[in-house]
Formats: C-alpha cells, sequence, structure tokens
C-alpha cells in the first residue's frame, strides 16, 4: 500500500513536485504542532515555529527534548545533534517571520476567533504559491480559506490536513489524512 500510495495517478502523472525547504508551524508548544516540528526536524526541513508568545518558546523546546530523549536513550541520536536540530528552529510570536516558509502547517487552539485572526494574519504575509494547511478536525478549508483571503492570501492554496496523535509516534507518522481542497 506504502509504496502504490507513492505513485501518483496515471492523470497526474504531468504534475511537478513543489520544492520545499522551509516549514512553517503554527502552535509549536502544543501537542500537534510540536509533533509536526520534531517530523520535520527529522526530515531535515528548515522550521519555523509560531508561538502566541515569547514566553511559550521555552515550553516549546522542553516538548521537543523530551521527544528526542526517547532517541537519546535508544542511542538512535546524539546529544550534539539533538542540541544542534533544536537550535535550528526559528521560534516567534510574529507571523510575518512566516513570509519565507514553502508551506505553513497550522496547529492552533482549536477557537473560531483565535483561527480566524491567525488565518487573516498569515494571509497578509505568506507568498502567493504557499500552501496553507490547518491540522484542525473541527473547522476544514471551507471555513478558515475565507479569513485567509480576507488578509489577501489565496483561498485555493488552503488545504486541511490532519496528523495522527501523537504525530511524532513511529506506527502513526506517516497517517495523513487530507481533508479536502478548497474550491
Amino acid at each position: 500500500a506504502k509504496r502504490k500510495a507513492e505513485k501518483l495517478p496515471p492523470e497526474l502523472a504531468h504534475l511537478k513536485q513543489r520544492e520545499v525547504q522551509c516549514v512553517g508551524v503554527g502552535g509549536g508548544d502544543g501537542t500537534m504542532g510540536n509533533a509536526m516540528l520534531f517530523l520535520g526536524l527529522q526530515a531535515g526541513y528548515r522550521m519555523v515555529a509560531y508561538v502566541p508568545s515569547s514566553d511559550l518558546i521555552q515550553r516549546a523546546v522542553d516538548r521537543l527534548w523530551k521527544k528526542y530523549n526517547v532517541l537519546i536513550e535508544k542511542r538512535l541520536i546524539t546529544t550534539d545533534v539533538v542540541e544542534a536540530r533544536i537550535a535550528s528552529v526559528e521560534f516567534t510570536p510574529a507571523v510575518a517571520e512566516f513570509s519565507h516558509a514553502d508551506i505553513f502547517i497550522e496547529a492552533l487552539f482549536e477557537q473560531d476567533a483565535v483561527k480566524a485572526k491567525f488565518f487573516r494574519d498569515l494571509g497578509r504575509v505568506v507568498g502567493p504559491n504557499v500552501i496553507v494547511a490547518s491540522n484542525s478536525s473541527s473547522m476544514g478549508p471551507e471555513f478558515l480559506d475565507k479569513f485567509f483571503a480576507e488578509g489577501g492570501g489565496n483561498p485555493k492554496n488552503v488545504v486541511g490536513i490532519h496528523f495522527f496523535n501523537p504525530a511524532e509516534h513511529p506506527s502513526k507518522s506517516l497517517l495523513v489524512e487530507v481533508i479536502g481542497l478548497a474550491a
């Protein structure tokens, strides 16, 4: 099934894969956002993490260390490598810092007003070809894309993507549900 999923169907064979170097994550201090940070670091991407306030950066760092300590204990990675990876994450409470992200995945608190403001702000700063995804299980693209558009973003770039919890667990790290594309 994995090999089959890696191949595009013939009707999509003409599409070219987008190159992704920088991944933005909204909610890097939370459970799902932090797991996405971890997975992005493990995959070798440059990571930018939004946290609502500077006070929450240490919480995000501590959560990353907790995930990496499991790998350190199993001797799958060294402390030096972990220190370098975590130090490479750009933590910020400023949405404007995501202007250089190639893809952005939002995993903020499930509250309409919080997500609406965030998507408006994000629409003002990301480039026209940036894929903007939400990990929300209760607010799909058809709800969030209008806020992104109000900020000036292209609503066609909004997608719903849902990681299974705990996303960093080896049996779930490859499970991602694409909820739908905005029209």
